[in-house]
């Protein structure tokens, strides 16, 4: 009996995770661009 094992699944899970990984990255960026952070300013009080 030959036991070797496919390589396919774990190309399959492999890939599958990157995908999500890049779908955050996307979204977290894309929260950010639309919620349009500026820093305060302040005044020069002496």
């Amino acid at each position: 009996m030959n036991k070797t094992k496919s390589k396919e699944p774990m190309l399959s899970m492999s890939t599958k995770r990157m995908e999500a990984l890049s779908d955050g990255v996307f979204a977290i960026a894309m929260t950010l661009l639309v919620l349009d952070f500026k820093v305060p300013t302040q005044s020069k009080s002496v």
